[in-house]
């Protein structure tokens, strides 16, 4: 029902014609209101009833939502997972949550009035002390790490984030158990230093840089301590170069070809030749490996100095090379045989001097390839050379299809 007079003013008007019928009636009980007033008013306090009715039952589903609303609240402060604390400015405990006393030790009817930093170890109580301080001096949001000594030897890694009332005189903080957290840092810190000391212990040179949006090496951005033997630099100077300043190469699209095989490999090796500080040239083998460094793709080489074996490869392909010179300088008959008498090998310019074709007698004793005389005089001459560590002048002779030849044997170990 729409009125344009408000509750007070209409509850007065009732309030009021209440009182003249009641008056009148009192004064003259003969006196009578004619039919259309009594019952216009009967009307209107009838509607007034209807309204206090109304208005008394959106009170009590007010107030019932209310009521249920508080006890959201207090559930949900009650039963968060995080720890809620009402501070004073002496730091005494006003009001806390069910996690709040748990993760404290203690039921909340005992730590209420009693001091937080009680809680709070020693060498971490200063902080907290200074966290509330600001929070009450400054009247901003404060945080802060503290330790709570609940435990004795088990530190409770807890992180206290606060913000003060209107009023001044009170603060609400937030704590949070990082003890999880704590111990995952502490991991990844093992991990690093792991990592830092075979990085940096490593014999081989490790290098790492990342390919810039033109396709060309950035500068270096880590290097291991086993770089300053290969290139002489200190890290600072190679943290201005990159691997192009160091690289020696006659093609220019090799470094671009071994870019697209590591990106389709993930790993690839290759031999190169850097010069070091002083211009000196150092061959060298590297190990290029795609890897995740800082979060963005980047690549390491581990480079191992190679240059003595390489100059000892070239020393024995040179006296290999002087091997065969000088035994293609030979005119005799060399053979390469065991103690027993096994032919392995053979080197002769003249192969009609061959008793048998090479391909029957490799392999075999000197007894399946010769007459017994001949291997008898093989055999006595190698067992000469292994007791004195040489043999010379023993004699024999074959029957070759173009006539009989004297041979003379020379045997070393």
């Amino acid at each position: 029902m729409k009125n344009s007079k408000t509750g007070l003013e209409l509850a007065a008007i009732l309030h009021k014609k209440a009182e003249e019928l009641l008056s009148k009636n009192i004064s003259s009980p003969e006196t009578h209101l004619p039919d259309v007033e009594t019952l216009k008013l009967i009307h209107e306090l009838d509607v007034h009833q209807i309204e206090l009715e109304m208005q008394n039952e959106e009170l009590l589903l007010a107030k019932k939502q209310a009521e249920i609303n508080a006890e959201k609240h207090i559930n949900l402060y009650d039963f968060a997972p995080s720890a809620y604390f009402t501070f004073s400015k002496d730091g005494e405990i006003m009001e806390l949550n069910y996690r709040g006393a748990k993760l404290l030790g203690k039921e909340r009817s005992f730590l209420k009035k009693r001091r937080f930093a009680l809680f709070v170890s020693d060498e971490t109580r200063p902080i907290f002390n200074l966290f509330l301080e600001k929070i009450f001096d400054e009247k901003t949001k404060e945080n802060c790490e503290v330790i709570l000594s609940i435990i004795p030897d088990i530190p409770t890694y807890v992180l206290l984030s606060g913000i003060p009332s209107n009023d001044g005189e009170q603060c609400f903080v937030t704590m949070l158990d990082i003890g999880q957290r704590k111990k995952a840092e502490e991991k990844i810190r093992e991990s690093e230093e792991k990592y830092r000391s075979l990085f940096n212990t490593n014999r081989d040179s490790i290098t790492i840089f990342r390919i810039n949006p033109d396709g060309k090496p950035s500068n270096f951005v880590e290097a291991n301590i086993a770089k300053t033997d290969i290139f002489g630099y200190t890290k600072e100077e190679l943290m201005s170069l990159n691997i192009r300043d160091l690289e020696i190469l006659s093609k220019k699209k090799t470094r671009k070809n071994r870019l697209e095989s590591l990106k389709s490999n993930g790993r690839i090796h290759f031999e190169t030749i850097i010069k070091n500080k002083k211009g000196n040239k150092r061959n060298v083998e590297i190990e290029s490996i795609f890897i995740n460094y800082g979060n963005k793709p980047a690549i390491m080489n581990i480079i191992r100095d190679i240059t003595e074996r390489k100059q000892m490869e070239n020393n024995a392909k040179k006296a290999h090379e002087n091997l065969v010179t000088i035994l293609e300088a030979i005119p005799d008959l060399l053979f390469e045989v065991d103690i027993d008498g096994r032919i392995y090998h053979y080197h002769s310019h003249h192969s009609d001097l061959l008793a048998i074709p090479p391909d029957v007698f490799l392999g075999t004793l000197f007894h399946e390839a010769l007459p017994s005389d001949a291997a008898n005089v093989y055999l006595a001459a190698i067992q000469e050379a292994n007791e004195k560590g040489w043999s010379t002048g023993k004699q024999y002779e074959l029957d070759l299809p173009q006539g009989k030849h004297w041979f003379e044997l020379s045997v070393s170990p």
